[in-house]
């Protein structure tokens, strides 16, 4: 039987926001098993240690602080299966804390395009187990864009990536700070700036 585990890691400032990520799961018409790590590690190392000891047929994975619209995984993998897809992905909905709300389109997949931008939500992959577990996320590199990095490594590796064009996910946006106690949006700006040159020239490393 068709089967995915859920990795949820989870920090401090996610857990009150946990259950609702692990009912999202809970609720889903699908065998479905929601794992949460909570951690104060980086996150790639997180979810690539505990890949090790999945044992469904794929993985999926979600942040603490958010969660899957109603019913989401039966599409999903049948896209996977009958598509014959490694990896998908989807749209989603961003949720900010004032309540509004903003639907975020994803990209159909373009290899080439994917070197530039990532235009894929990492919360909405399901990829195959084995898959995941030949890869780990951020190929060694550790912070910002660590998911960009190995969604190219699977990108250059020859694995079909397959998009559902509707989203599975809701992201809150701005509820937890990604940034420590830095807050100043221009001082984010110039962060996210500099961190998007350095995962570029790791990307263009791999080619």
């Amino acid at each position: 039987m068709t089967s995915l585990t859920v990795l949820i890691p989870c920090t401090e400032n996610h857990r009150p926001y946990v259950h609702e990520a692990v009912r999202s799961c809970t609720d889903a018409d699908f065998n479905v098993i929601p794992k949460i790590l909570y951690t104060d590690k980086p996150k790639a190392e997180t979810l690539n240690n505990a890949m090790w000891s999945v044992e469904t047929n794929y993985i999926a994975f979600l942040d603490a602080d958010d969660y899957y619209v109603p019913y989401p995984f039966y599409n999903n993998i049948f896209f996977t299966v009958n598509g014959e897809y490694d990896i998908i992905y989807s749209d989603c909905i961003f949720i900010y804390q004032n309540n509004t709300r903003r639907y975020f389109k994803a990209k159909p997949f373009d290899r080439e395009l994917l070197k530039k931008e990532n235009y894929i939500p990492f919360s909405t992959i399901i990829v195959k187990t084995e898959i995941a577990k030949k890869f780990p996320i951020g190929n060694g590199y550790k912070g910002y864009g660590e998911d960009w990095v190995w969604l190219n490594q699977l990108a250059q590796a020859g694995y079909k990536f397959g998009y559902v064009p509707f989203p599975t996910v809701y992201k809150r946006q701005g509820w937890t700070s990604h940034f420590g106690t830095t807050n100043i949006p221009v001082v984010r700006k110039l962060i996210r700036k500099y961190r998007t040159k350095k995962v570029k020239e790791i990307i263009n490393a791999l080619t």
